[in-house]
């Protein structure tokens, strides 16, 4: 992902409160929100790989620094098969107003639909 700004509108979903970093709990919301369910020792040893100045939140530098070193890297070892371009495009798909960001009625309705059981094979009844 070379665009600093599609960098940030990514950075700004694991920002739900908008405080210019992200905790832990951010990070696990998102990752569960993309159907990862990782424990506390997981999510731990991802904080220690990104936040290099040990602080407990990952800032938007740390971020940078890390996603282009290594995004689909970073994806794969949480378990996530989608590539950096995936993520952008999954946020576009439930961003509903197209202002670059996932409120909550979107981010409501996207988990809404994400919890419909399927058929088994993928498909949804």
């Amino acid at each position: 992902m070379e665009n600093t700004d599609e960098l940030k509108r990514v950075f700004d979903q694991f920002d739900a409160n908008k405080d210019g970093q992200i905790s832990i709990t951010e990070l696990r919301d998102v990752l569960k929100a993309m159907g990862s369910n990782y424990s506390e020792e997981e999510l731990k040893r991802v904080m220690e790989d990104i936040d290099s100045d040990q602080d407990g939140y990952i800032n938007f530098s740390e971020f940078s620094t890390f996603w282009s070193a290594s995004s689909d890297t970073v994806l794969n070892r949480l378990g996530m098969t989608c590539s950096a371009d995936d993520c952008v495009g999954m946020i576009k798909s439930v961003d509903s107003d197209g202002d670059g960001h996932v409120n909550f009625e979107e981010f409501r309705k996207m988990m809404n639909a994400s919890s419909i059981p399927s058929n088994g094979d993928g498909s949804k009844p």
